[in-house]
């Protein structure tokens, strides 16, 4: 890690970098041919029907937070104590997956025609679901209910990101 990093400063130049390391990994792993190559951003591209997908990823991580966030508190606790109780066969869990996947579609980046979607977002309920209890142990609050958690999109910025990677980081060094 870079020395300006280990207290928490990133430059903007440093930002820059970060930057360009993400995008040319992400397109290294998930490019198809040469038709994703030259995106600056690393990030799946739209996907038209009939054209083929120009990228193996879609925006599966994300689309799962807008899913979950569209749904209120009281809502979400029910999903919680399906996933807890009967896991991935639950009716409330199906209805999350159905409706991530139409997130998903809605952005129609990437590989949306994936035949192992639905099973790569029941993939996700575990770590999802320890990533919110660690983000609000992170923010000073109890874990244990991450239904309580809120999405703060307009934080979604490289620089805040980095922020809280180095946060994270420094709790579990201790």
């Amino acid at each position: 890690m870079p020395d300006a990093m280990k207290d928490g400063e990133c430059s903007s130049q440093m930002l820059d970098k970060i930057r360009q390391a993400r995008a040319k990994h992400l397109v290294e792993v998930f490019g198809i041919s040469t038709r994703f190559e030259a995106n600056q951003t690393g990030l799946p591209e739209p996907t038209a029907s009939p054209k083929a997908p120009s990228s193996m990823h879609t925006t599966m991580h994300i689309s799962f937070a807008r899913a979950w966030a569209a749904l209120s508190v009281q809502q979400r606790q029910p999903l919680l104590h399906a996933w807890s109780m009967s896991g991935v066969e639950a009716d409330l869990i199906k209805e999350h997956i159905a409706a991530v996947r139409l997130e998903i579609c809605k952005s129609g980046r990437g590989n949306v025609f994936n035949d192992r979607l639905e099973e790569d977002i029941k993939d996700l309920f575990p770590s999802f679901f320890a990533v919110l209890r660690e983000a609000l142990v992170l923010d000073g609050k109890d874990g244990s209910d991450v239904a309580m958690y809120e999405h703060k999109f307009e934080e979604n910025q490289m620089a805040l990101k980095v922020a809280y990677e180095l946060k994270a980081l420094k709790a579990q060094e201790g």
